[in-house]
């Protein structure tokens, strides 16, 4: 079985996402991509996920433990995180991953050059 590709070519030929989402899809039909969304959890039940334009298997968790991030995104092509982690060894362990998307919400906090804390957006 061949991994889902994609083809930043697609991207700089002016076909914008639809291209690239296109080429994400499957090759020969073969697999639907794997989106694994790591904690869940931590977002407002309130915000409703927008239904993903591509063939694809969506892998849901609660939560995810920091020991458990290489094992649930090994086989991942899209990792969606709020606030996991993920590390260059988690990376390692992956063999099709070419997405990592981070799920923040605001509003957001950031130390300033005082140390206090500062919001953004």
């Amino acid at each position: 079985m061949r991994p889902c590709v994609s083809d930043p070519e697609h991207l700089r030929s002016g076909d914008g996402l639809n291209a690239f989402t296109d080429r994400m899809m499957t090759i020969n039909g073969e697999r639907p991509c794997r989106i694994v969304f790591l904690d869940r959890g931590t977002l407002s039940p309130d915000i409703k996920l927008a239904a993903f334009e591509l063939p694809h298997e969506l892998v849901v968790f609660d939560r995810t433990s920091p020991s458990e991030t290489p094992l649930r995104i090994r086989d991942a092509d899209i990792v969606i995180t709020n606030k996991v982690k993920i590390t260059r060894e988690a990376v390692a362990s992956t063999q099709r991953l070419r997405l990592v998307a981070v799920a923040a919400t605001c509003p957001c906090r950031k130390p300033n050059a005082t140390g206090e804390e500062q919001r953004i957006g």
